[in-house]
C-alpha cells in the first residue's frame, strides 16, 4: 500500500509547523518531508515514518490511509497492553508465554462475533 502524501501535509499544516521544524522534530533532513508531501519519497525507512508520525501525534498506519475504521478496538487494546506489560520489569516470562495464546482467542473470537469466554484465558 503506498504512501499517502497528502496526509502529511495536510497534518503538518493542521499543527501549524513548517517543513523545517517538522524535520528539526523528527530528526529528518527538510528534503525529506518535502519529498514525502511531495510523493516522491519511494524509499522511506521505518524508523523515518515512526520518527515523523511521532512528531505529528499519528500513526504510520494513517500515512497509508488506513484509518480507525479498519481496526478492531478490542484486539488493538489487548496488544497495546501486552506491549505495556512486556515493558514492565515485574513481568515474568512466565506470564509472557500466556499472552500471546490470549490475543489469539481474543483475535479469533471477535472476527466471529462471540463473547470471549474468561475462563478460557
Amino acid at each position: 500500500m503506498p504512501l499517502r502524501p497528502e496526509r502529511f501535509k495536510a497534518l503538518r499544516e493542521a499543527k501549524n509547523l513548517s517543513q523545517e521544524v517538522l524535520a528539526r522534530q523528527a530528526t529528518v533532513g527538510q528534503s525529506t518531508i518535502t519529498k514525502l508531501e511531495g510523493g516522491a519519497a519511494t524509499n522511506l525507512g521505518a524508523d523515518t515514518l515512526e520518527r515523523i508520525a511521532l512528531a505529528l501525534d499519528a500513526t504510520t498506519d494513517y500515512f497509508y490511509g488506513r484509518g480507525f475504521e479498519d481496526v478492531d478496538a478490542s484486539v488493538a487494546a489487548a496488544h497495546m497492553s501486552f506491549d505495556v506489560f512486556a515493558r514492565d520489569p515485574k513481568f515474568t516470562d512466565e506470564l509472557g508465554a500466556h499472552l500471546p495464546r490470549c490475543l489469539t482467542l481474543l483475535s479469533g473470537r471477535r472476527r466471529q462475533h462471540r463473547p470471549v469466554d474468561r475462563g478460557s484465558l
